[in-house]
């Protein structure tokens, strides 16, 4: 099942442009571009706005001749940064005047752990609004607390707005707990974009308003932006984790493909959702080798969930997402369905190869209606997962409980008991290597060693015997690496 991923930069330059350098300390804005391409060190500006935006803060405006270009690798030493917000969400105060190109990405690099502040104001520091081929990586530790967000278009730490070929690689992002907004509260809130990677972050404590849908305050949140990679992240705290809200162009068609992969999200009232986002076969959303863990109720009244699909209406409800080898533990569900609508016909979503342990009410939950969402196999399609210590009421569709025979029997025929390759297990130990200490390797012996089957070549061709849940060869990097 071969799967088309245009993202076009991994960040890394061809040899063109400079090493620029920035340091709060020792830097002097004053300085021109050229002594500092000519210092190799020695020269530093003192602030990343004058190497984003080619003028000091508050010297007027952006001078594309004096700032980093394509090819440029500018060089953040360890410091605290301060800088005055835009005041708006949608505006990036150390937006870049400049784009890069393909193979010459414009890179911003940490050296060390670089803190950004606000001395008044608020709105996204860093991200990119109408830029190209832009890399922010390194140990950037953004506190909503002393960096806030927008109090007007939208609480966002981190901006992309008709961007392409972005990437963020080792960020590290706080929500400050005393900003609860009305709706979206977001780490990373990205629209209108193209090519982004996520990778090697850590987001954390993003809240909104009780009164509000608690999975609108995300560590990421995807608006009308296809190919993208979410890769090697560590979520906590957050209403959820990473939320697919809406589809590519704004109206029924996502255009690209999304992965979301190798993350470890814990202690979030809901890990991956996907909202209005109709893939097709050839761009689907492959969610795999994810560990979800531990669901916590943010309000009263909440469902903890690893994953969740909402059918906002039947049209432009999800479509293609592919649910696979992953490890799930400690939820109220492993998946969740919300609303009461239901899934396009042949809407392809998968759930396969993963190993779910521990869940308190149901193992999929269909919690608003839409009978047929779990009866049609062309819908939806189980197969070759671990289910331990899981309700006897296994799932729940229009209110009405189903025992996992009756999941497996002719009605659902889901999870086969056929004896056929496609069987899947319940009530056996998975055999994590220490799971008190979530440790969810498996050990020698693990049912779950053979009952998977590869998909989209993760794990070898097609159909190839593979382990379920998260670890394939056991050496995976789930979180950062």
């Amino acid at each position: 099942m071969p799967v088309r991923f245009r993202l076009r930069t991994r960040g890394t330059s061809t040899g063109e442009g400079a090493t620029l350098w920035v340091n709060a300390s020792t830097g002097s804005d004053s300085n021109t571009i050229a002594q500092v391409r000519a210092g190799a060190g020695s020269v530093q500006w003192a602030t990343i706005y004058r190497a984003a935006r080619g003028v000091a803060p508050g010297g007027g405006a952006d001078v594309s001749a004096q700032a980093a270009v394509a090819g440029d690798i500018v060089s953040i030493a360890a410091g605290t940064y301060s800088g005055v917000g835009t005041g708006d969400g949608a505006d990036v105060y150390c937006n870049p005047v400049n784009s890069g190109t393909a193979g010459n990405p414009i890179t911003f690099r940490a050296v060390g752990t670089v803190t950004l502040i606000y001395s008044s104001s608020d709105g996204p520091y860093i991200g990119a609004v109408s830029r190209d081929y832009i890399t922010w990586a390194g140990e950037f530790w953004i506190d909503e607390a002393d960096c806030p967000s927008a109090t007007s278009g939208g609480a966002f730490v981190i901006r992309l707005l008709d961007a392409t070929n972005i990437i963020f690689d080792g960020l590290r992002i706080i929500a400050d707990p005393t900003v609860l907004p009305a709706d979206n509260h977001v780490g990373i809130f990205m629209s209108t974009s193209e090519a982004v990677e996520i990778r090697n972050c850590t987001i954390s404590g993003f809240s909104n308003d009780e009164a509000n849908n608690v999975e609108n305050a995300s560590g990421i949140e995807i608006y009308t932006t296809g190919n993208i990679i979410i890769e090697h992240n560590t979520f906590f705290g957050n209403g959820s984790a990473i939320h697919e809200k809406a589809p590519h162009d704004g109206a029924t068609n996502n255009t690209g493909p999304v992965w979301i992969r190798y993350n470890l999200c814990y202690d979030n009232s809901t890990g991956i959702v996907i909202h209005r986002a109709p893939h097709t076969s050839g761009d689907p959303c492959l969610i795999y080798q994810n560990i979800v863990r531990d669901g916590v109720i943010h309000y009263v009244g909440e469902t903890t969930t690893a994953f969740a699909m909402r059918l906002f209406s039947d049209a432009t409800s999800p479509m293609h997402v592919k649910i696979f080898n992953n490890t799930v533990d400690g939820c109220d569900a492993a998946l969740l369905i919300r609303t009461a609508n239901t899934f396009q016909a042949n809407a392809g979503h998968l759930w396969w190869n993963n190993i779910v342990r521990d869940i308190a009410t149901h193992v999929l939950w269909n919690i608003d209606g839409g009978a047929s969402n779990f009866t049609d196999k062309a819908r939806f399609d189980a197969e070759h997962n671990v289910y331990y210590e899981t309700p006897t009421d296994f799932a729940n569709t229009a209110g009405t409980d189903i025992s996992f025979a009756s999941w497996q029997g002719a009605t659902y025929d889901q999870d086969d008991d056929d004896g056929g390759s496609d069987d899947s297990i319940i009530g056996s130990d998975p055999l994590f290597v220490n799971y008190a200490s979530d440790d969810f390797h498996l050990q020698g012996g693990s049912p779950a060693l053979t009952i998977g089957r590869a998909i989209y070549s993760i794990g070898g061709s097609d159909d190839t015997v593979i382990p379920a849940g998260c670890y394939i060869t056991g050496s995976e990097v789930i979180g950062p690496e």
